[in-house]
């Protein structure tokens, strides 16, 4: 197990103290809805039907409750892609804890295709050519820090730094 992140890294990704605190929050097995999961559907825009069963793929809901925890906007929809366009693209040498890191799934089609499978999570370390990313809806429907290929990242993003400075002067107020 690594180390947990430093007061640095909390600081520069606030929305992380969040997306910790979710670790092992899962979807219910069987009839019934885990209550957690249904809170992070109500992040997102979609239709009702989907927003009230855990079932729904909700990583990206996972995603923008955390962001939400501490006002920063989030894209406000079930699709992980839609992270493909939200906030500043960072390049792989500059990542870092915290930011948003999607992915592709099924067939590896590029990030010009919004309108495909994906995974959206929030990068926890890069260790070689693996990706670890905390996530929701990832290993047995649950929040948990999981290992992908680093081939399949789509994209690494981060808040805007408008938003970032929108947060910091709210913090401060």
């Amino acid at each position: 197990m690594h180390s947990p992140p430093t007061q640095e890294q909390l600081a520069m990704a606030p929305w992380m103290a969040a997306a910790r605190a979710e670790h092992g929050v899962a979807e219910q097995i069987g009839k019934g809805n885990a209550v957690r999961v249904l809170q992070y559907l109500a992040s997102c825009k979609g239709p009702r039907s989907m927003l009230q069963i855990d079932s729904t793929p909700w990583c990206a809901a996972y995603v923008a409750w955390c962001l939400e925890q501490v006002h920063i906007a989030s894209t406000d929809s079930l699709a992980a892609r839609s992270y493909l366009q939200y906030g500043d693209e960072i390049p792989q040498r500059d990542a870092r804890y915290g930011d948003i890191v999607v992915l592709w799934r099924g067939m590896p089609l590029p990030s010009s295709v919004t309108n495909a499978p994906g995974h959206v999570g929030f990068l926890d370390r890069i260790v070689g050519e693996q990706v670890l990313i905390m996530g929701g809806n990832q290993r047995g429907d649950r929040v948990s820090v999981q290992s992908y290929p680093l081939r399949r990242v789509l994209a690494f993003r981060r808040p805007s730094v408008a938003d970032l400075a929108l947060h910091d002067l709210m913090r401060r107020a």
